[in-house]
């Protein structure tokens, strides 16, 4: 499968000083791989599938203690 995140050639958004700068691909492609994710999120909730969703720790009253200590042995750094 291939998907075309439409970035023009030279992958650039921004000329300065005679360079090509600014990713467009590094936005592209974020918004592709969570668009993706969303989706398949929305397929396995309709599913009945129980996810483990990280929530962004930047709202007040978020809590994501139960994930670090359900994937401990999983990530290295937690």
């Amino acid at each position: 499968m291939v998907i075309d995140n439409c970035v023009m050639p030279g992958d650039g958004l921004m000329h300065l000083d005679g360079n090509l700068t600014g990713p467009a691909s590094s936005l592209s492609g974020i918004l592709i791989v969570n668009s993706i994710i969303t989706e398949a999120m929305k397929i396995a909730s309709k599913q009945g599938i129980k996810l483990p969703i990280y929530q962004s720790q930047n709202v007040d009253g978020i809590d994501n203690e139960h994930l670090f200590i359900r994937y401990e042995k999983r990530i290295k750094h937690v």
